[in-house]
């Protein structure tokens, strides 16, 4: 079964939506919903990735599958080593082929409309 890896801080309003989401949905379809405590849990999947984050720039819910779409950023001290190392260190040594993000909108509180938005979209895979 698919993880959905759900990444967010629940200390900082806006950013804690993914892992809302992902202590009410634990199950859509074959996919399963997993809190994620830090980064570095991605570095055990192998050839596909799933994510549920929230994204700045974004105005609906939308798969983003395309690595060149993401602005990755470069890690400067410790405190930056966060998804986005992990996803380009994964991506550039090969190790992972697909990474499919579920993004959604920075700021959006409606866990309601998020959570059929995500249906819509899962069911679609």
């Amino acid at each position: 079964m698919p993880k959905i890896y759900c990444f967010g801080n629940e200390f900082i309003p806006d950013d804690d939506i993914a892992v809302l989401l992902a202590n009410k949905i634990k199950r859509i379809n074959h996919f399963e919903f997993i809190k994620a405590e830090s980064p570095m849990e991605i570095l055990a999947e192998k050839e596909e990735l799933w994510i549920l984050d929230v994204v700045k720039g974004v105005s609906k819910t939308k798969i983003i599958d395309n690595p060149q779409q993401l602005k990755l950023t470069h890690s400067l001290t410790c405190h930056d080593l966060d998804v986005g190392f992990y996803l380009k260190l994964l991506l550039e040594t090969g190790k992972l082929k697909m990474v499919r993000i579920i993004a959604l909108p920075y700021g959006e509180k409606n866990i309601n409309a998020l959570e059929k938005e995500i249906v819509k979209i899962l069911k679609k895979k």
